[in-house]
């Protein structure tokens, strides 16, 4: 597993993010966070666009199998995308509009936060 730092827009197939750590647009208006208290938040011109809260995330991760889940520190899953399938590669990228987009090969969306748009 690769842990990645905040200063990227994309969480490929395999990889984590810890606590404190997240992802942020090439703009650098748009970061999808876990906590350090354990929330998942899409946070957009400093507001709120979308989380995930009191489910206590110890980190999310970009599963080789097009699922991106959120686990506590048990291993537990707290929240998931329920995108499984088998077009590999698979990754979850924080993006400049405000969504939250998890791509299969080719670049097909196959889940979004819904929140495109909300960034202008």
């Amino acid at each position: 597993m690769s842990y990645v730092h905040p200063y990227g827009s994309t969480l490929p197939e395999n990889g984590v993010i810890g606590r404190g750590y997240g992802l942020i647009s090439d703009s650098k208006r748009v970061t999808f966070v876990v906590t350090t208290s354990g929330n998942l938040q899409l946070i957009g011109d400093g507001r709120t666009l979308w989380s995930v809260d009191g489910k206590n995330a110890s980190f999310v991760k970009m599963q080789t199998d097009g699922n991106c889940c959120g686990y506590t520190p048990d291993g537990v899953a707290m929240w998931a995308t329920q995108t499984n399938g088998s077009n590999h590669p698979y990754a979850l990228v924080c993006q400049d509009d405000g969504n939250l987009v998890v791509y299969s090969k080719g670049g097909n969306p196959v889940w979004a936060s819904q929140t495109g748009g909300t960034i202008h």
